[in-house]
């Protein structure tokens, strides 16, 4: 089950990361690569998030 949720959500981060790559090439307008970024950034915090829970998950049930 875990794992069905982290594609689905490595999938819902691919997807916005593309177009505002898409975008930015297209257009070329920097506001694109910053909101690259900022999806990048919060992406990877809610990958710490989510590693921290299911380390607690696993070490509470062990």
């Amino acid at each position: 089950m875990g794992l069905l949720i982290a594609r689905v959500l490595l999938i819902l981060i691919i997807f916005p990361c593309a177009v505002c790559l898409g975008a930015f090439l297209v257009k070329g307008d920097k506001r694109y690569l910053r909101l690259l970024g900022q999806i990048i950034k919060y992406a990877f915090l809610l990958l710490l998030a989510a590693a921290v829970v299911m380390a607690v998950v696993r070490i509470i049930l062990v």
